[in-house]
């Protein structure tokens, strides 16, 4: 097996794999899918890889046969391409009704969701996988994270526990820079910086040609991956859909209907804008990211780390960066948090609102080194202008070495704490 480092999500993966029979890892390609579940399963399991074009093993043609063949426990890799196989996976899993029987992986998720309601309702696991976090990095996989530990806390966290245990990176460590600029592919991590950029525009390649051309009736490729760096640059910002259509050039349905294709296949996640009572006082636009920094950083054409330094858009790759860390980390709650964004008529914003066990957890992202008060009035705003809810303390993640509080029930927090 190729290098592996292991994830978080593992030990959850291994206990639903002990009551559920199927288990579905989805997510972008080259997340590590593959990896996960041929480490879990090491010799117990051979692995059946499917393609677009090719209708390997029959599997298409004739689903019952190829599962007859193959027994079970199984690994059935990119099954978007073999849809039809699915009812017939179903029912085996009603007769044997056995955990473990069938994993599987897909990237695409729109299509795979579709055919998972029609045919394993109630009998599959499903978890998302997204590139590596920090943490899975530097080889650190307990479940719990500063994240998840301040929600099962409600909030009422000791920060000094946090400091001691999160001591400030050395010098010799990625800096943040380099952090932002390498991402978190599992197959760059041991790759040289020169060969990234390569990579990047391969990986874009393959998406368009294999993920996208399976999914939508494009006229023209080349159009579609203009589409996606003009999103790139939309990162960790509000959309406004028909002003992406006409700077392509584009109907804005065309817009709006690219943009779901980059969502169904795992590369572009939307938060959207917190609504309570004065719903006429907030903006109704989402917020959205694209689900890399690596990525990101190649598409708006930054060519090492030190290009960041003073790039008009590192405060957007930052707020990516953290938001990613924080999103992947919710992922090992037994219950995702409600998530979305808040921005009033009058400017004033939290960049994430999460919303868990009764409480709303706003939190803040800034890419400086000292933030203070002034960067305190958005999550302030929030509160006063919904009185009647129950919150947490705010937080600002930042660049800051030590954890400090900036004003009322507001602390700001190094990045590297998630």
């Amino acid at each position: 097996m190729d290098f592996f480092l292991p994830r978080i999500l593992e030990s959850r993966i291994k206990k639903a794999a002990a009551s559920f029979p199927v288990i579905l890892i989805v997510g972008a390609r080259q997340t590590g899918k593959t990896s996960l579940i041929q480490n879990l399963l090491g010799s117990q399991a051979k692995t059946y890889t499917f393609d677009p074009v090719q209708d390997l093993y029959q599997a298409r043609k004739d689903p019952d046969l190829f599962l007859d063949q193959i027994g079970f426990p199984v690994f059935l890799d990119e099954i978007q391409f073999a849809p039809e196989i699915l009812a017939a996976i179903k029912r085996r899993v009603d007769v044997h009704k056995k955990p473990g029987m069938y994993y599987l992986s897909g990237s695409q998720n729109f299509a795979v969701m579709r055919s998972i309601k029609e045919s394993l309702a109630g009998r599959v696991f499903l978890e998302e996988l997204y590139p590596l976090s920090q943490r899975e990095i530097q080889s650190q996989t307990k479940e719990e994270s500063f994240i998840t530990a301040w929600l099962s806390s409600e909030g009422n966290l000791d920060l000094g526990k946090f400091e001691r245990e999160h001591p400030e990176p050395k010098e010799n460590e990625s800096s943040i820079l380099e952090i932002l600029w390498r991402g978190g592919f599992p197959g760059l991590i041991q790759v040289d910086d020169a060969l990234l950029p390569s990579y990047f525009q391969s990986y874009l390649q393959t998406y368009i040609e294999r993920d996208i051309r399976s999914l939508a009736d494009l006229h023209s490729y080349q159009d579609f991956g203009k589409f996606i760096q003009l999103l790139a640059s939309k990162s960790a910002k509000e959309m406004n859909e028909n002003e992406l259509g006409r700077e392509l050039g584009i109907h804005r349905k065309t817009a709006v209907s690219w943009k779901q294709l980059a969502k169904n296949s795992f590369i572009w996640i939307e938060v959207p804008a917190f609504h309570g009572n004065t719903t006429k006082r907030i903006s109704s636009k989402k917020k959205e990211y694209l689900f890399d920094t690596g990525m990101l950083c190649n598409l708006l054409r930054l060519p090492s780390p030190m290009s960041l330094i003073g790039h008009p858009e590192y405060g957007f790759i930052f707020e990516t960066y953290v938001f990613m860390e924080i999103y992947k980390s919710l992922r090992s709650l037994p219950l995702l948090p409600g998530i979305s964004h808040y921005r009033s008529h009058g400017g004033a914003e939290v960049d994430l609102i999460l919303e868990y066990a009764g409480k709303f957890f706003p939190i803040e992202i800034k890419a400086k080194s000292n933030p203070d008060g002034n960067d305190a009035k958005g999550i302030h705003s929030f509160v006063t202008t919904f009185p009647q809810n129950s919150y947490a303390s705010g937080i600002i993640f930042s660049n800051c070495k030590i954890p400090y509080k900036i004003g009322e029930n507001v602390w700001t927090v190094p990045y590297w704490y998630i």
